[in-house]
């Protein structure tokens, strides 16, 4: 009997309800003690992993992301929060952050008409996103990556040595027949800019999209940005829908496009230039 090529051999799947991290920042002198800057807080994370005769699939989820400011002294709730996930537009509760992650075998029958001819698919979406730009926390936290992962005294010497054997063996690794596509979509960022308790404008943009196709030695990176708007925050009076409150407002799904595409000097369709 013909096997089916959507049984699975092998299955894994992991779950964590919420995760939980601290970040702290200890005294250089060690009379105080730590200070905590930041809580993280992860929930309903998802893991599945299968392997099947001529394909092998990945798919990670996360439902809610939080980091929480402990630098500011007794925040009020809507500063309390430097990343959320919460979309305050709509009631819905989606996953914030989706991955799947598949990897073909080129002798599957449905190599050519599923999959393209593609060996490697990579797809990554993001819900919303709300950063809140609070000045005291984040010189206090660009302060603390400074002090705690540069390394000023680090030699300077060999670097170009060190970039041009990287390089060298990028190039003498790189697959020439394999095909990877990624496809990366955003629905909503947001910028809450906070000035001591006030909250002085909201920068969103509601559209993005990332493409990247590898070829052998080739590249080509596709973006497109969409719906940018500016949204004066100090202003309570008026309906957010207002035109007194929309400082900066862009419509449409084409606010900026991007393309950069590379070429293999040794192939026949090599244009003349990388």
């Amino acid at each position: 009997p013909t096997k089916d090529i959507n049984q699975r051999n092998f299955e894994f799947k992991f779950k964590v309800d919420k995760l939980q991290g601290s970040l702290y920042r200890s005294d250089p002198d060690g009379k105080k003690q730590d200070q905590l800057l930041v809580d993280l807080i992860a929930e309903n994370f998802d893991l599945l992993f299968y392997q099947r005769q001529f394909d092998m699939v990945a798919e990670v989820s996360l439902r809610t992301l939080a980091v929480e400011d402990h630098v500011e002294e007794n925040p009020s709730p809507e500063f309390k929060n430097l990343i959320s996930s919460e979309d305050h537009d709509t009631n819905e509760q989606q996953n914030l952050f989706s991955l799947k992650f598949i990897k073909v075998n080129p002798e599957h029958p449905e190599f050519m008409s599923t999959y393209e001819g593609i060996a490697t698919n990579l797809d990554v979406s993001v819900s919303t996103i709300n950063l809140l730009v609070t000045r005291k926390t984040l010189l206090t936290l660009l302060d603390f990556v400074m002090v705690t992962f540069t390394n000023p005294g680090e030699p300077q010497a060999n670097q170009s040595q060190t970039i041009e054997s990287t390089e060298a063996e990028e190039s003498s690794a790189q697959p020439t027949g394999d095909k990877i596509r990624i496809k990366a979509q955003l629905k909503r960022i947001a910028i809450i800019l906070n000035n001591d308790g006030i909250r002085l404008a909201t920068l969103s943009l509601t559209s993005a999209e990332v493409g990247i196709f590898l070829m052998g030695k080739t590249m080509r990176v596709g973006a497109r940005l969409g719906n940018l708007s500016l949204l004066d925050d100090v202003n309570q009076g008026v309906s957010e829908k207002s035109s007194l409150r929309q400082l900066v407002s862009i419509q449409g799904d084409e606010l900026a496009d991007f393309r950069y595409e590379t070429f293999d000097s040794t192939s026949e369709a090599y244009p003349g230039y990388d």
